[in-house]
């Protein structure tokens, strides 16, 4: 028989953008992640949000009440 060659399927794209939003502070202890949970908490009612934390010791652990073995 003929084989068929495998070709990516196309899917209409929902969303035609992305924004990006940091919360940056140079001050350590200036409530960056409270403000930056909360936000992502207001802007979660209307759009997609993904919470991304760089620090190395966020307190995300203690705040969910779950610990993970890795971390980035």
């Amino acid at each position: 028989g003929e084989e068929k060659k495998a070709l990516p399927q196309q899917f209409a794209v929902l969303k035609k953008t992305t924004e990006i939003l940091g919360v940056y502070s140079p001050v350590g202890r200036c409530l960056k992640t409270s403000f930056a949970l909360a936000l992502g908490q207001i802007l979660a009612r209307e759009r997609a949000v993904l919470y991304l934390n760089l620090e190395e010791y966020s307190g995300f652990e203690e705040l969910i009440g779950k610990g993970f073995a890795h971390n980035l």
